[in-house]
């Protein structure tokens, strides 16, 4: 954009300069400090995978063991109480990103925690509707739904849950901040490598004119002294 070779348009476009620069360095104090929070978020995460990715390693090879014991069909027939609780969720605001922090909360059933998987008092006294319409069969029968394996087997994935909600929650907040991160850095990167240029360019620009104007200036004062002749 052109600009009039004037004291006022050098004087204006330093403070627009100057505003730039406060800017730039605003969006770059809120870079770093939305890395610091995204690595402080990510070792989160690292934590919670961990531990999830251990415990489907443990229900994996539960599911494994019931598999050899009883065959495909059974397990995947095997009755999974649904779960007894809630997904909360709390929020907190940093750098202008919403932060969330997720937990599975056990409802209680009976004056106690609930938890998943839990048998049915039927289950619990041995007495298991066998998939197939057999029906119930007592302990002695030993049912497969009473089996150490099928048991072991519906609480291993069923202990995944509790795992599963926070490490979702620490999941959405690395997207949020890395969305934030990557719009903060861009802004500051058009201020750094194209606004202010351009505006550097253009003071001097305006500084070599300002000069310039100065020089003719002196020029013509001195040819108007020189046409006057001496003073009388």
């Amino acid at each position: 954009m052109s600009r009039p070779r004037t004291r006022t348009a050098y004087l204006d476009l330093r403070a627009e300069e100057v505003a730039f620069q406060e800017g730039y360095r605003f969006l770059d104090e809120m870079r770093l400090a939305l890395a610091a929070e995204g690595v402080r978020e990510l070792a989160e995460y690292d934590l919670l995978r961990a531990r999830f990715e251990a415990a489907w390693a443990r229900a994996v090879a539960s599911l494994r063991r019931a598999v050899e014991r009883h065959g495909i069909e059974t397990p995947l027939l095997f009755p999974v109480a649904d779960p007894a609780g809630e997904v909360a969720v709390t929020e907190r605001s940093r750098l202008g990103v919403t932060l969330q922090e997720g937990r599975w909360v056990a409802a209680e059933v009976g004056g106690k925690v609930g938890t998943l998987g839990a048998p049915s008092p039927g289950e619990a006294a041995g007495e298991v509707a066998i998939p197939g319409g057999v029906g119930a069969v007592g302990r002695g029968g030993l049912p497969p739904a009473a089996t150490p394996e099928l048991r072991g087997c519906g609480a291993a994935w069923a202990a995944l849950l509790p795992l599963v909600v926070p490490l979702a929650a620490t999941t959405g907040n690395l997207t949020r901040l890395q969305m934030v991160y990557a719009r903060t850095a861009r802004r500051a990167r058009a201020l750094e490598e194209l606004l202010l240029p351009e505006v550097a360019a253009e003071l001097r620009l305006l500084a070599d004119g300002l000069e310039e104007a100065e020089r003719e200036d002196a020029v013509r004062v001195r040819e108007a002294v020189t046409r006057r002749g001496p003073a009388s």
